[in-house]
């Protein structure tokens, strides 16, 4: 059944004690309409006092179970400690536990690839660059998701598929270092800048024709 109030006044008072709050309503009405869209219920009032209960809300709220990748670190070690659960719900916690240290080491494998990135020179300019940046992005996003795909599917342990971006994201980040380093292009660069001006010509062309 659900209730609605209408009130000319109202005044509300709270106890920080019980953690409640007590809103009395002057001069209204109330309308309650039955389950089943069948039965309605009106009535009038001089006064009518409604008390809010926030201890019990809250209680209700922290015994809400909360989503792994919403735990802390030391939630989450507590839950991969913790026994009596199946395999697939062990491997969402260890894979949540283990991106706790990946994710922030994906910075350092970012750097790494940018460096010998950032001090070539790419005909095109910075659109070139930003393409690129949103590959890289885009092949690390993709290398995550199939890497918990597969931890979660048990065909690899969380830890190692955890740690598989920024492993391949790293060594294509040494051999990047190690072209810039000799001043050959890197590998597949060509390639990829002539996929990019490719479709630069082709967009333009389309637009043109509108």
């Amino acid at each position: 059944m659900s209730t609605t109030i209408l009130a000319q006044e109202a005044l509300i008072g709270s106890d920080p004690t019980s953690l409640s709050v007590n809103m009395r309503l002057y001069n209204g009405s109330f309308h309650r309409v039955g389950n089943d869209l069948q039965t309605y219920q009106m009535g009038n009032f001089e006064t009518y006092d409604i008390l809010l209960d926030l201890k019990t809300s809250l209680s209700e709220l922290k015994k809400k179970k909360r989503k792994y990748r919403e735990m802390t670190f030391s939630e989450l070690r507590r839950a991969k400690a913790a026994s009596g659960k199946e395999l697939q719900e062990l491997n969402e916690i260890k894979i949540e536990y283990y991106k706790k240290f990946t994710i922030p080491c994906a910075s350092f494998v970012f750097a790494l690839m940018g460096i010998p990135l950032g001090i070539r020179k790419i005909r095109g300019g910075k659109s070139y660059g930003f393409i690129i940046s949103l590959m890289v992005i885009l092949v690390y996003y993709l290398l995550l998701l199939t890497a918990e795909t597969l931890a979660k599917g048990n065909t690899l342990v969380p830890l190692l598929a955890m740690w598989i971006p920024n492993i391949v994201m790293g060594m294509l980040g040494v051999v990047l270092l190690r072209a810039a380093a000799r001043e050959s292009p890197p590998p597949l660069l060509p390639l990829l800048t002539r996929c990019i001006a490719q479709c630069r010509i082709s967009l333009a062309s389309i637009f043109r024709d509108r």
